[in-house]
């Protein structure tokens, strides 16, 4: 859209000094990566978030008087107070109307973009406002120009210095995690395990149409037809941070944690014994010992072993190294 364009080459316009964004393998910089960005709704039918501050009037002589009937009936204001009064100089103090204000809330990307400001007490200028805004950091997905639009428009300058961008996580297969697919995977599910009864379940409980439903569920099966082993935070972090290094797209493949969750069950136990015996050994002035232990298992356990037998993981694109 136009709007979008404009949108985008005036974010790049008044940012581009101010902000630096990181991914690896991906540059967002330039004008060209702000006018891909997508701005997307400003308001939808979502269970919670921001009331739109819009108000609809009806008159006393309106035909019909349902509810959104008439375009130019509408009224902003931050109060009932403030739209009563807009709706008074709009349509005459001598006429009797009735408002309602809009059911709808702001997409929650709204609610989420105004955090760096609203956490930081504002719009009240607080001492915590004026110490720590503009933020240093922000460590998030590709929807950072919201953020920046709003905190340019409402504080006068950026949320944050810097941005790391993470991938985006998806299945196995490079979809989008959906509900209506049955793929969403939640990160408690791969640390603690789940039965295939208990995805169902899961879904079940949700708010799903019934055809829906049951499409969902032979996705469910198809993906986890023996459900989730149980793999721990460890291998579910490991194999996060390995992801990083292919693209902004994390295709999530549960067999990979399961592989990394042997290989990090290993090499956490021989690093207990390692700091074990390193302790006692300087508990006991053997000083000598605790070095050796040290030593041998950064060599011979870590380096040998552990780095060796997790390069597969990170050499997928090569056919003999792919999950079968």
């Amino acid at each position: 859209m136009v709007w979008q364009r404009k949108l985008s080459m005036l974010l790049w316009t008044r940012t581009a000094r101010k902000l630096k964004a990181f991914q690896r393998n991906i540059q967002l910089s330039g004008e060209d990566g702000w006018r891909k960005a997508k701005i997307g709704a400003f308001h939808g039918n979502c269970g919670w978030g921001h009331r739109v501050q819009a108000w609809y009037v009806t008159l006393e002589d309106d035909i019909p008087k349902e509810y959104g009937a008439y375009a130019d009936h509408w009224v902003a204001g931050k109060d009932e107070k403030k739209a009563r009064s807009e709706a008074k100089i709009k349509f005459g103090g001598g006429k009797q109307f009735q408002i309602i204000q809009d059911p709808d809330v702001l997409d929650t990307w709204f609610s989420s973009g105004i955090f760096p400001l609203s956490a930081l007490g504002w719009p009240d200028d607080t001492a915590d406002f004026r110490a720590f805004y503009p933020t240093s950091v922000l460590e998030t997905g590709h929807d950072i120009p919201r953020m920046v639009m709003l905190g340019m428009q409402l504080s006068g300058d950026v949320p944050f210095r810097k941005v790391y961008l993470h991938p985006m996580v998806r299945d196995a297969s490079g979809r989008k995690m959906s509900k209506s697919l049955g793929n969403v995977i939640d990160p408690f599910e791969v640390i603690d395990g789940v039965t295939l009864e208990n995805l169902h379940k899961r879904m079940e409980e949700g708010n799903l149409d019934p055809k829906e439903l049951v499409d969902a569920k032979k996705g469910q099966a198809k993906d986890f037809r023996n459900g989730i082993a149980q793999c721990g935070a460890a291998a579910l972090r490991f194999a996060l941070v390995s992801y990083t290094a292919q693209s902004d797209k994390i295709n999530l493949n549960i067999k990979r944690v399961v592989g990394y969750r042997k290989c990090c069950k290993w090499i956490l136990s021989s690093l207990n014994k390692a700091i074990s015996k390193t302790v006692t050994a300087l508990e006991s002035y053997e000083f000598s010992d605790a070095a050796t232990a040290v030593y041998s298992w950064w060599k011979y356990q870590l380096c040998d072993i552990f780095m060796e037998a997790v390069k597969p993981y990170f050499a997928e694109d090569d056919e003999k190294f792919k999950y079968k």
